[in-house]
């Protein structure tokens, strides 16, 4: 009689069926054993459907196509085993990923681990981690601290499909009202009211930017909605997250005037977000008393 494992890997699936196939592969070549892998396939194209025919692994067809966070709440309704991952399907594994991570649970009051990754640009590693930020493993305790690692930039946390969780964290719902894409911000502070969250600094993961990925874009009116949700739930003073809100304004406004080469270079992401605020607001200033 089979055993149950005791870990599920859920990997979402919409219309990417070249990246989907290279995912799939990458948990196949896991060292570690003891998990179920499913792929959660919501694609409207054939293409993908068909790429998934003689799957050995079980694969869930949503018919008809649901959107974004029902998609995550039905997979969260269908774990069923002491841990789990939802992963996306155009990012990759390293084969030693699972055992570390599950190794990291023998601490009882962590319900979530998560590792570091490196950045795949088309077929080429980056040299520099995902989260910048962490030089040591980290646990986070709280939502308060959880809420402010967020605040002070992309560059300062781990992927979000990258972590596993344990059981409990599926009853949890997906999708705050209008966080849009910043949903998965909502759902890890509301991770950390269950329990501990280990952040690795280890890059056990390739998180790919391509074409139609939206990592690097940015919805304001949703991350106003963000903001709002930060200091009611997270706690964090006003001033810091309109410092936060208005640094990505900038951004956005440097953009608009051309300067994409200050906009996309490393150093200027490097920068704390309200640092570099105060620092533009701090130049500004002197220019007035002038």
């Amino acid at each position: 009689m089979p055993t149950t494992p005791s870990l599920q890997v859920f990997i979402l699936s919409h219309n990417r069926w070249k990246f989907l196939l290279e995912t799939i592969k990458s948990f196949e070549e896991q060292e570690y054993a003891d998990f179920e892998l499913i792929v959660s396939d919501n694609s409207t194209d054939e293409a993908t459907r068909k790429s998934l025919q003689g799957c050995r692994h079980k694969v869930i067809f949503r018919e008809p196509g649901i959107d974004v966070f029902q998609h995550y709440n039905e997979v969260l309704k269908e774990v069923s085993t002491p841990y789990f991952m939802i992963f996306h399907d155009d990012d990759l594994l390293e084969k030693d990923a699972l055992g570390k991570m599950m190794a990291k649970f023998e601490d009882k009051k962590v319900v979530g681990v998560s590792c570091n990754a490196q950045i795949l640009q088309g077929e080429q590693r980056t040299s520099g981690p995902f989260n910048i930020g962490l030089v040591a493993n980290k646990i986070i305790h709280s939502p308060e601290e959880m809420a402010r690692f967020y605040v002070r930039g992309h560059k300062y946390i781990n992927p979000f499909s990258s972590y596993i969780y344990r059981h409990e964290v599926k009853k949890l719902t997906f999708g705050y009202g209008g966080l849009g894409k910043y949903s998965d911000v909502a759902f890890l502070v509301h991770v950390t009211r269950l329990g501990s969250v280990l952040w690795m600094k280890e890059p056990l993961m390739l998180y790919r930017f391509h074409e139609n990925n939206d990592s690097g874009k940015v919805d304001y009116k949703a991350l106003r909605s963000l903001c709002d949700y930060l200091m009611e739930e997270g706690n964090l003073p006003k001033v810091e997250v309109e410092d936060f809100y208005h640094s990505v304004n900038l951004m956005r406004s440097l953009r608009q005037k051309d300067l994409k080469g200050i906009c996309s270079s490393s150093c200027f992401y490097a920068f704390h977000p309200s640092m570099f605020y105060e620092r533009f607001k701090a130049k500004i200033q002197v220019k007035k008393i002038r």
